[in-house]
Protein backbone atom coordinates (compact mmCIF):
# COMPACT_ATOMS: atom_id res chain seq x y z
CA UNK A 1 0.00 0.00 0.00
CA UNK A 2 1.02 3.90 -1.09
CA UNK A 3 2.38 5.74 2.20
CA UNK A 4 0.11 8.88 2.37
CA UNK A 5 2.45 10.86 4.20
CA UNK A 6 5.10 11.52 1.40
CA UNK A 7 8.30 13.65 2.35
CA UNK A 8 8.41 16.79 0.63
CA UNK A 9 11.75 18.96 -0.45
CA UNK A 10 11.71 21.68 -1.88
CA UNK A 11 7.74 21.64 -2.10
CA UNK A 12 7.84 18.51 -4.25
CA UNK A 13 6.57 15.02 -2.59
CA UNK A 14 8.61 12.74 -2.93
CA UNK A 15 5.97 9.32 -3.44
CA UNK A 16 6.97 5.93 -3.21
CA UNK A 17 5.45 2.94 -5.41
CA UNK A 18 3.35 0.02 -3.57
CA UNK A 19 6.68 -1.27 -2.19
CA UNK A 20 7.49 1.38 -0.63
CA UNK A 21 10.36 2.74 -3.04
CA UNK A 22 11.13 6.33 -3.83
CA UNK A 23 10.25 8.19 -6.76
CA UNK A 24 13.81 9.19 -8.22
CA UNK A 25 11.96 11.74 -10.95
CA UNK A 26 10.07 13.47 -7.58
CA UNK A 27 14.00 13.37 -6.16
CA UNK A 28 15.16 14.77 -9.66
CA UNK A 29 12.37 17.22 -9.81
CA UNK A 30 13.64 18.51 -6.26
CA UNK A 31 16.93 18.67 -7.14
CA UNK A 32 16.20 21.56 -9.49
CA UNK A 33 19.25 20.01 -11.79
CA UNK A 34 19.45 19.46 -15.15
CA UNK A 35 18.37 16.41 -17.73
CA UNK A 36 22.08 15.53 -17.53
CA UNK A 37 21.18 14.12 -14.06
CA UNK A 38 17.94 12.48 -14.59
CA UNK A 39 17.29 9.20 -12.83
CA UNK A 40 17.45 7.57 -16.31
CA UNK A 41 21.57 8.39 -16.70
CA UNK A 42 22.26 7.33 -13.53
CA UNK A 43 20.90 3.93 -14.04
CA UNK A 44 23.28 4.33 -17.24
CA UNK A 45 25.83 4.70 -15.56
CA UNK A 46 28.47 1.72 -14.73
CA UNK A 47 29.32 2.58 -10.88
CA UNK A 48 25.34 2.72 -10.37
CA UNK A 49 24.91 -0.64 -12.20
CA UNK A 50 27.67 -2.51 -10.05
CA UNK A 51 25.99 -1.02 -7.16
CA UNK A 52 22.49 -2.93 -8.20
CA UNK A 53 24.23 -6.15 -9.01
CA UNK A 54 26.59 -6.11 -5.55
CA UNK A 55 22.73 -4.84 -3.73
CA UNK A 56 21.03 -8.00 -5.92
CA UNK A 57 23.51 -11.12 -4.84
CA UNK A 58 22.41 -9.72 -0.84
CA UNK A 59 18.81 -10.14 -1.72
CA UNK A 60 16.52 -11.52 1.27
CA UNK A 61 13.82 -10.50 3.67
CA UNK A 62 16.71 -10.52 6.59
CA UNK A 63 18.53 -7.77 4.52
CA UNK A 64 15.74 -5.27 4.11
CA UNK A 65 16.37 -6.21 0.62
CA UNK A 66 13.78 -8.88 -0.43
CA UNK A 67 12.48 -6.53 -3.58
CA UNK A 68 13.17 -5.65 -6.88
CA UNK A 69 15.60 -2.54 -6.24
CA UNK A 70 14.27 -0.69 -9.39
CA UNK A 71 10.92 -0.30 -10.51
CA UNK A 72 9.89 1.80 -13.94
CA UNK A 73 6.24 2.88 -14.48
CA UNK A 74 5.28 3.88 -17.72
CA UNK A 75 2.51 6.08 -18.07
CA UNK A 76 -0.24 6.82 -16.35
CA UNK A 77 -0.56 8.97 -13.20
CA UNK A 78 1.88 7.22 -11.07
CA UNK A 79 5.00 6.89 -13.62
CA UNK A 80 8.60 6.97 -12.98
CA UNK A 81 11.22 5.62 -11.91
CA UNK A 82 11.13 4.12 -8.29
CA UNK A 83 13.94 2.88 -6.26
CA UNK A 84 15.32 1.04 -3.00
CA UNK A 85 15.72 3.49 -0.47
CA UNK A 86 19.54 2.54 0.31
CA UNK A 87 19.81 2.85 -3.74
CA UNK A 88 17.38 6.32 -4.10
CA UNK A 89 18.84 8.26 -0.60
CA UNK A 90 22.75 7.44 -0.82
CA UNK A 91 23.19 6.45 -3.94
CA UNK A 92 21.45 8.84 -6.66
CA UNK A 93 20.91 11.91 -3.84
CA UNK A 94 24.19 11.73 -2.53
CA UNK A 95 26.56 10.42 -5.50
CA UNK A 96 24.24 11.95 -8.75
CA UNK A 97 22.43 14.80 -7.13
CA UNK A 98 25.29 15.96 -5.36
CA UNK A 99 28.40 14.63 -6.35
CA UNK A 100 29.92 12.70 -3.43
CA UNK A 101 31.78 9.88 -3.17
CA UNK A 102 30.78 7.02 -1.30
CA UNK A 103 32.86 4.69 -0.04
CA UNK A 104 31.24 1.21 0.61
Amino acid sequence: MQNSNYPVIAGISITTDKEGRYNLNALHKASGLGDHKRPSKWLASQPTKELITELEKRQSPSTGLGQNLINTIKGGISSGTFAHELLAIFDYDYRCINGLEILF
